[in-house]
């Protein structure tokens, strides 16, 4: 149990951050991590870092905002801050929703087209007859 394990279980509740956008108010980028919320209300630290082992306590951000998102919150923690640093708002859990980009990268691609007025070579039957 443990920092480790928790993000275990959110990869195995939610499958990889890098399926949502980042859900920072204003940024429209890919997340690539989950981040713990700072208003997580099953949050435990201990000697491996802060952690829940609720997976809906976590977000997914791209690592710019997740980065500026944890030092707002050590900088509050530090000030005895009891407020969630500003602007951090959460969406409830059900808005989460993939990427759509992750949904088009499924799709099988498209055989490469030979270049323009070329047949592909392996489809160049003359020489045979």
């Amino acid at each position: 149990a443990g920092y480790g394990c928790a993000h275990v279980r959110v990869l195995h509740a939610r499958g990889f951050a890098s399926l949502y956008a980042c859900t920072m108010p204003g940024c429209h980028s890919q997340a690539a991590e989950w981040a713990l919320r700072p208003d997580a209300a099953h949050a435990r630290r201990d000697d491996t870092g802060t952690w829940s082992p609720d997976p809906w306590d976590y977000t997914p951000m791209c690592a710019a905002c997740h980065r500026q998102m944890d030092a707002a919150t050590r900088a509050a923690r530090k000030s005895h801050a009891t407020r969630i640093p500003a602007p951090w708002t959460w969406p409830t859990a059900p808005a989460f929703t993939p990427v759509r980009r992750w949904q088009a990268a499924q799709a099988p691609l498209p055989a490469p087209a030979p270049p323009t007025g070329q047949t592909p070579p392996m489809l160049d039957l003359g020489e045979l007859s």
